[in-house]
């Protein structure tokens, strides 16, 4: 899970970056993906966040895996 893709960029207009919320159970999905090329096309800091990881299942080097920290 990661953050909803939001209905109206305006808001990216006006940020200089944004948090990138991968969930450490369920790793990177779709919409992160998304909100990661969102990011990129308006030139925005991204600072990726893992959260969730106090789950049982969460797997937080997995997920460092997959966004190449």
């Amino acid at each position: 899970m990661s953050i909803s893709r939001m209905k109206s960029p305006v808001p990216l207009l006006r940020a200089k970056g944004v948090l990138l919320l991968i969930d450490a159970a369920q790793g990177v999905q779709a919409q992160t993906i998304a909100n990661l090329y969102l990011a990129m096309e308006n030139n925005l800091a991204i600072i990726p966040v893992i959260n969730k990881i106090g789950l049982p299942t969460a797997d937080v080097d997995r997920v460092i895996e997959q966004i190449g920290l």
